[in-house]
């Protein structure tokens, strides 16, 4: 579309150019001559890509999906990510929508996207990860982690027991058949990402992105502000165009606060505005050490654009690590090794 507009300029270009040396045309018709040249790649650029419709149209796709909807109940529409409150607080995950899995360091927030990209994979979305925190191994290997419900520290120092290194090996035969990528490259910006992006979509088709984190993306500019500024913006203009985008984002360490809130976003608050949904990790446990929380996890769906906000899941935080929510206290680590 872009070589096309450009060939549509170059045309135009050269008819002003031959106007402007024609003497025995005067210079009005001369300049209106060129600006409707002008105009005309101009409204034939706007055809290309406008989504504009009329409100008959939205209305008729809106009782539509009303019919489907009331013909067809439930809770998940889109792709689920086998974790049931978070897939029924989302609605499900679909692919035009910018979310924000925020929290401040050690609440696992990579942990909950590595579950969510491989949930979703399952379901048959096809999915690339953007690791800049981690290697393409590692996540890899706490993705296994948690299908096999084995604690990384006892694979790392070979003591897992039989049975665990089984379902472990299990585990990573299982994961290499889902559609999932993993690009752990650092420093690129959102540019280079939606090439990468293009190519895998060309190829093989791509229904998510993944980003981890989203104040790892490289972006030129001025203050920090002013860089997570326009990552958040490019992130969400990408979103438009049929892909969902979900990515990490830091909260504030110097609050205190047990219900985290969107205004401690870390370093911009185009994050707060930008995003369709906001989802934010805390343990209690990581600030109180007591016993009795080891366990418990909070998942604050901050905002959610389309749906309810404010609410809290419940969930379990388990020692594989991962999160999960049929399990009792003692079932959650009833796998894990203790070393």
């Amino acid at each position: 579309r872009q070589m096309c507009i450009r060939d549509r300029l170059e045309a135009a270009a050269g008819k002003i150019a031959n106007l402007a040396h024609k003497e025995d045309i005067d210079i009005d018709t001369i300049l209106s001559d060129s600006s409707r040249a002008l105009s005309d790649v101009t409204h034939a650029h706007a055809e290309i890509v406008s989504r504009a419709s009329t409100i008959g149209d939205v209305m008729s796709d809106v009782a539509m999906d009303a019919v489907q909807w009331r013909a067809e109940p439930g809770d998940v529409r889109g792709f689920g990510c086998g974790i049931a409150p978070i897939d029924i607080s989302v609605g499900g995950f679909v692919t035009d929508e910018y979310i924000l899995v925020a929290g401040r360091p050690a609440m696992g927030k990579t942990t909950l996207l590595v579950q969510l990209i491989r949930g979703l994979a399952e379901q048959g979305a096809r999915v690339l990860m953007f690791s800049f925190e981690m290697s393409a191994k590692a996540v890899g290997r706490k993705m296994a982690c948690q299908l096999a419900r084995v604690p990384g520290a006892g694979l790392k120092s070979g003591k897992l027991t039989g049975s665990q290194f089984e379902s472990f090996l299990q585990a990573t035969d299982e994961i290499a058949k889902l559609p999932i990528v993993i690009e752990s490259r650092k420093g690129i910006d959102v540019g280079t990402m939606r090439s990468i992006a293009s190519s895998h979509r060309y190829n093989n088709g791509l229904d998510f992105v993944f980003v981890d984190t989203i104040n790892r993306v490289r972006t030129p500019g001025g203050s920090q502000y002013e860089r997570m500024t326009l990552t958040s913006h490019l992130l969400a203009d990408w979103s438009d165009d049929h892909v969902g985008i979900i990515a990490a984002a830091q909260l504030n360490r110097t609050s205190t606060n047990k219900v985290p809130e969107m205004s401690e976003l870390q370093d911009s608050g185009a994050l707060e505005q930008d995003a369709d949904q906001i989802f934010a990790v805390h343990r209690d446990y990581y600030y109180t050490r007591e016993i009795a929380k080891k366990h418990e996890a909070d998942l604050w769906h901050l905002k959610h654009r389309d749906g309810e906000a404010g609410t809290k899941i419940e969930l379990f935080w388990a020692d594989w690590p991962g999160f999960g929510i049929l399990e009792t206290q003692e079932e959650a680590t009833q796998n894990s090794l203790e070393l």
